[in-house]
């Protein structure tokens, strides 16, 4: 399992892509060896290929749903995209106050967990 920068064909990374495919695998892989706080983390992507992705760390399940969230983060799908190819951090999204985070901050340590670098 390759870390979610290295998404196959970068010039085409989607958030369904990621969420979906990649997303999922690391979810799973890093089951045995991460211990996730519980709660329900939302990515609200919007734009013509966005949506609402929910990553569910108690059940360790990532599904497009309207679930409420423990924690949500917002952004607009060219800047989602942007952030996939590694054109754009995650401090350049938030610092330019083109990302929100509503809710519980605490969750943001199991987004830490599952996108680090796989060893």
């Amino acid at each position: 399992m390759q870390h979610p920068s290295f998404v196959p064909q970068p010039d085409h990374a989607t958030a369904h892509s990621f969420f979906e495919i990649v997303c999922q695998n690391l979810l799973l892989m890093r089951k045995q060896t991460c211990h996730f706080k519980a709660g329900i983390c939302a990515f609200d992507i919007y734009g013509k290929q966005g949506g609402r992705w929910v990553i569910d760390f108690a059940r360790l399940k990532i599904e497009r749903s309207d679930t409420v969230a423990d924690l949500s983060l917002v952004f607009q799908q060219e800047d989602f995209n942007q952030l996939l190819l590694g054109n754009l951090t995650i401090t350049d999204i938030y610092a330019k106050q083109r990302m929100m985070v509503v809710g519980n901050n605490s969750l943001l340590a199991n987004l830490i967990i599952l996108f680090s670098p796989v060893h």
